[in-house]
Protein backbone atom coordinates (compact mmCIF):
# COMPACT_ATOMS: atom_id res chain seq x y z
CA UNK A 1 0.00 0.00 0.00
CA UNK A 2 2.70 2.00 0.93
CA UNK A 3 4.55 2.05 -2.68
CA UNK A 4 0.71 2.47 -4.83
CA UNK A 5 0.96 5.69 -2.17
CA UNK A 6 4.42 6.85 -3.26
CA UNK A 7 3.65 6.56 -7.43
CA UNK A 8 0.65 8.36 -7.08
CA UNK A 9 2.23 11.44 -5.70
CA UNK A 10 5.39 11.07 -7.81
CA UNK A 11 3.41 10.73 -11.00
CA UNK A 12 2.37 14.58 -10.38
CA UNK A 13 5.86 15.48 -10.87
CA UNK A 14 7.83 16.31 -14.06
CA UNK A 15 11.24 15.33 -12.58
CA UNK A 16 12.70 13.44 -9.08
CA UNK A 17 13.84 16.80 -7.82
CA UNK A 18 10.79 18.44 -8.15
CA UNK A 19 8.58 15.60 -6.28
CA UNK A 20 12.19 15.65 -3.36
CA UNK A 21 11.81 19.14 -2.88
CA UNK A 22 7.82 19.00 -2.31
CA UNK A 23 7.88 15.84 -0.80
CA UNK A 24 11.06 15.26 1.02
CA UNK A 25 9.91 12.65 3.87
CA UNK A 26 8.39 10.53 0.95
CA UNK A 27 11.31 10.65 -1.04
CA UNK A 28 13.91 9.69 2.06
CA UNK A 29 11.57 6.92 2.31
CA UNK A 30 11.80 5.57 -1.32
CA UNK A 31 15.27 5.98 -1.00
CA UNK A 32 15.84 4.17 2.41
CA UNK A 33 13.43 1.04 0.19
CA UNK A 34 15.85 1.93 -3.02
CA UNK A 35 13.10 2.58 -5.17
CA UNK A 36 14.29 6.13 -6.45
CA UNK A 37 15.70 4.49 -9.95
CA UNK A 38 12.58 2.08 -10.24
CA UNK A 39 10.21 5.33 -9.92
CA UNK A 40 12.62 7.13 -12.27
CA UNK A 41 12.53 4.54 -15.06
CA UNK A 42 8.38 4.00 -14.76
CA UNK A 43 7.96 7.94 -14.95
CA UNK A 44 10.39 8.47 -17.42
CA UNK A 45 12.81 10.86 -15.40
CA UNK A 46 16.79 11.01 -15.24
CA UNK A 47 18.42 8.94 -12.54
CA UNK A 48 21.41 10.56 -11.75
CA UNK A 49 23.49 8.19 -9.42
CA UNK A 50 26.12 10.70 -6.59
CA UNK A 51 28.97 12.19 -8.83
CA UNK A 52 28.19 10.38 -11.77
CA UNK A 53 27.14 12.53 -15.17
CA UNK A 54 26.12 10.68 -17.81
CA UNK A 55 24.91 12.00 -21.57
CA UNK A 56 21.24 11.72 -20.31
CA UNK A 57 22.44 13.83 -17.29
CA UNK A 58 23.62 16.77 -19.31
CA UNK A 59 21.10 16.75 -21.31
CA UNK A 60 18.02 16.60 -18.35
CA UNK A 61 20.38 19.54 -16.80
CA UNK A 62 20.60 21.89 -19.96
CA UNK A 63 16.99 21.92 -20.19
CA UNK A 64 17.06 24.17 -17.17
CA UNK A 65 18.67 26.80 -19.26
CA UNK A 66 17.67 29.05 -22.51
CA UNK A 67 21.55 30.05 -23.08
CA UNK A 68 25.04 28.03 -23.13
CA UNK A 69 26.08 31.10 -21.06
CA UNK A 70 23.44 30.56 -18.55
CA UNK A 71 24.06 26.89 -18.61
CA UNK A 72 27.70 27.42 -18.04
CA UNK A 73 27.68 29.93 -15.03
CA UNK A 74 25.11 27.49 -13.18
CA UNK A 75 25.95 25.69 -10.30
CA UNK A 76 27.10 22.11 -11.13
CA UNK A 77 29.17 19.95 -13.32
CA UNK A 78 26.81 19.63 -16.24
CA UNK A 79 28.71 21.93 -18.63
CA UNK A 80 32.00 21.17 -18.24
CA UNK A 81 31.39 17.07 -18.13
CA UNK A 82 29.78 18.06 -21.84
CA UNK A 83 32.34 20.28 -22.88
CA UNK A 84 34.59 17.57 -22.10
CA UNK A 85 32.89 14.52 -23.26
CA UNK A 86 31.86 16.65 -26.49
CA UNK A 87 28.04 16.78 -25.98
CA UNK A 88 27.50 20.97 -25.59
CA UNK A 89 26.07 20.62 -29.26
CA UNK A 90 23.75 17.84 -28.25
CA UNK A 91 22.53 18.94 -24.85
CA UNK A 92 22.28 22.72 -26.35
CA UNK A 93 19.83 21.67 -29.47
CA UNK A 94 17.14 23.68 -27.41
CA UNK A 95 18.89 26.60 -27.44
CA UNK A 96 18.58 27.52 -30.50
CA UNK A 97 22.58 29.05 -30.46
CA UNK A 98 25.92 28.05 -31.71
CA UNK A 99 28.26 30.24 -29.32
CA UNK A 100 28.76 30.47 -25.97
CA UNK A 101 27.88 34.70 -26.04
CA UNK A 102 25.36 34.68 -28.89
CA UNK A 103 22.35 36.34 -27.35
CA UNK A 104 18.80 35.13 -27.22
CA UNK A 105 15.76 37.36 -27.01
CA UNK A 106 13.00 35.22 -25.52
CA UNK A 107 9.44 35.13 -26.74
CA UNK A 108 6.15 34.55 -24.90
CA UNK A 109 6.04 31.45 -26.28
CA UNK A 110 9.94 30.69 -25.28
CA UNK A 111 8.95 31.78 -21.51
CA UNK A 112 5.65 29.50 -21.54
CA UNK A 113 7.53 26.49 -22.36
CA UNK A 114 9.85 27.20 -19.83
CA UNK A 115 7.43 28.02 -17.18
CA UNK A 116 5.81 24.22 -17.93
CA UNK A 117 8.90 22.79 -16.11
CA UNK A 118 8.33 24.59 -12.77
CA UNK A 119 5.31 23.91 -10.47
CA UNK A 120 5.05 27.15 -8.56
CA UNK A 121 6.34 30.56 -9.73
CA UNK A 122 9.15 30.87 -6.82
CA UNK A 123 10.41 27.97 -8.46
CA UNK A 124 10.24 28.85 -12.01
CA UNK A 125 12.29 32.03 -10.66
CA UNK A 126 15.15 30.73 -8.49
CA UNK A 127 16.44 28.12 -11.26
CA UNK A 128 15.49 30.17 -14.81
CA UNK A 129 15.95 33.53 -13.67
CA UNK A 130 16.34 34.99 -17.39
CA UNK A 131 13.04 33.55 -18.87
CA UNK A 132 11.35 35.05 -15.79
CA UNK A 133 12.01 38.11 -15.49
CA UNK A 134 11.64 38.30 -19.23
CA UNK A 135 7.97 37.17 -18.38
CA UNK A 136 8.02 39.68 -15.47
CA UNK A 137 9.17 42.67 -17.61
CA UNK A 138 6.61 42.14 -20.60
CA UNK A 139 3.66 41.58 -18.05
CA UNK A 140 3.13 37.75 -19.21
CA UNK A 141 3.34 36.56 -15.85
CA UNK A 142 0.03 35.70 -15.28
CA UNK A 143 -0.25 33.62 -18.85
CA UNK A 144 2.88 31.64 -18.01
CA UNK A 145 2.23 30.90 -14.77
CA UNK A 146 -1.43 30.03 -15.38
CA UNK A 147 -0.73 25.85 -15.17
CA UNK A 148 1.10 26.00 -11.89
CA UNK A 149 -0.32 24.66 -8.42
CA UNK A 150 1.30 27.74 -6.11
CA UNK A 151 -0.25 30.53 -5.07
CA UNK A 152 2.57 32.04 -3.67
CA UNK A 153 4.08 34.43 -5.45
CA UNK A 154 7.82 35.25 -5.63
CA UNK A 155 8.94 38.56 -4.85
CA UNK A 156 8.58 41.58 -6.66
CA UNK A 157 5.32 39.88 -8.96
CA UNK A 158 3.09 42.70 -7.91
CA UNK A 159 3.72 45.33 -9.88
CA UNK A 160 0.95 47.91 -10.62
CA UNK A 161 0.13 46.23 -13.98
CA UNK A 162 0.00 43.08 -12.48
CA UNK A 163 -2.56 44.31 -9.50
CA UNK A 164 -4.63 45.91 -12.11
CA UNK A 165 -5.01 42.77 -13.87
CA UNK A 166 -5.35 40.59 -10.79
CA UNK A 167 -8.58 43.39 -9.40
CA UNK A 168 -10.42 43.05 -12.65
CA UNK A 169 -11.09 39.49 -11.75
CA UNK A 170 -13.15 40.98 -9.16
CA UNK A 171 -16.56 43.07 -9.49
CA UNK A 172 -16.23 45.01 -5.80
CA UNK A 173 -13.70 45.59 -3.63
CA UNK A 174 -14.87 43.55 -1.23
CA UNK A 175 -14.26 40.31 -3.39
CA UNK A 176 -10.92 41.53 -4.10
CA UNK A 177 -10.04 41.63 -0.74
CA UNK A 178 -11.17 38.67 0.22
CA UNK A 179 -10.24 36.67 -2.96
CA UNK A 180 -6.85 38.40 -3.81
CA UNK A 181 -5.67 39.57 -0.13
CA UNK A 182 -1.76 40.01 -1.53
CA UNK A 183 -2.77 41.74 -4.38
CA UNK A 184 -5.10 43.97 -2.30
CA UNK A 185 -2.39 44.98 0.27
CA UNK A 186 0.30 45.47 -2.59
CA UNK A 187 -2.17 48.30 -4.01
CA UNK A 188 -2.86 49.16 -1.01
CA UNK A 189 0.21 49.89 0.28
CA UNK A 190 2.00 51.62 -2.57
CA UNK A 191 -1.52 53.38 -2.94
CA UNK A 192 -2.97 52.25 -6.27
CA UNK A 193 -6.45 51.23 -5.01
CA UNK A 194 -8.10 53.66 -7.30
CA UNK A 195 -6.34 53.45 -10.01
CA UNK A 196 -6.68 49.19 -9.91
CA UNK A 197 -10.42 49.46 -9.17
CA UNK A 198 -11.39 52.28 -11.38
CA UNK A 199 -13.96 49.41 -12.94
CA UNK A 200 -15.40 48.52 -9.73
CA UNK A 201 -19.05 50.40 -9.20
CA UNK A 202 -18.62 53.66 -6.37
CA UNK A 203 -20.84 53.76 -3.21
CA UNK A 204 -21.88 57.75 -1.86
CA UNK A 205 -21.26 58.29 1.46
CA UNK A 206 -22.15 61.66 3.33
CA UNK A 207 -18.20 63.17 2.90
CA UNK A 208 -16.68 60.90 -0.12
CA UNK A 209 -17.02 58.26 -2.86
CA UNK A 210 -15.72 55.22 -2.24
CA UNK A 211 -15.64 51.94 -3.54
Amino acid sequence: MQETSTTTVVSKYTSLSDWKEENPDAYRAAKRKKLLEELCRMFGWVFQRKGVWTKENCIEDAKKYVTRLEWQRAPGAGYFTAQQNGWLNECCAHMGIGRTNSVVYLTLEMCKADALKYLSPYRWQKRSIRAYQTAHDNNWLDECCAHMRGRNKPGGYWTLETCKADALKFSTLKEWREGSTKAYESAKKRRWLNECTAHMPRRRTKNKTEV
